[in-house]
């Protein structure tokens, strides 16, 4: 299943996995139209974390209730094995040194939720008034 690999490789989390299911799912597969995505995204986004309701939504979509549960159940799956075995090794080595090199593997991470934010509004914004209100939306979420 596709979204198991996503959940696997979906390291960034929010609109870095939502590209990769872009990508996946609308462009390469293209089982899903680029405007329902969108608007799956924007459904998405309303409560809790929107990747996993993004990819609910994915399976919502093509197999029904059951599709939905399965898919975002696959495609947190690996993530919460990771999380298991990472706290796990955290509780028996406390200390170590190598995992400060790892966190400097976050950095094409950003780059990848710049793409997908573009690829998404390319499509989404298609006039200067959309462009100004999606401005403005960007301006109020960033921190202050």
């Amino acid at each position: 299943m596709n979204l198991l690999k996503l959940g696997s490789i979906g390291f960034g989390g929010g609109m870095a996995v939502i590209a990769l299911m872009e990508e996946e799912f609308v462009r390469n597969r293209r089982i899903i139209e680029a405007e329902e995505f969108v608007h799956g995204v924007g459904l998405a986004q309303i409560l809790g974390p929107f990747a996993v309701n993004t990819s609910f939504f994915i399976g919502y979509r093509l197999f029904g209730a059951i599709g939905g549960l399965l898919s975002a159940g696959a495609f947190l799956a690996p993530s919460v094995a990771l999380v298991i075995l990472l706290s796990r090794l955290y509780f028996r080595y406390h200390s170590i040194p190598a995992l400060q090199g790892a966190v400097a593997g976050f950095g094409p991470v950003v780059a990848l939720i710049l793409t997908a934010g573009w690829s998404i509004g390319r499509k989404v914004v298609r006039s200067w008034p959309e462009a100004l209100i999606a401005t403005g939306a960007l301006i109020a979420a960033l921190p202050s």
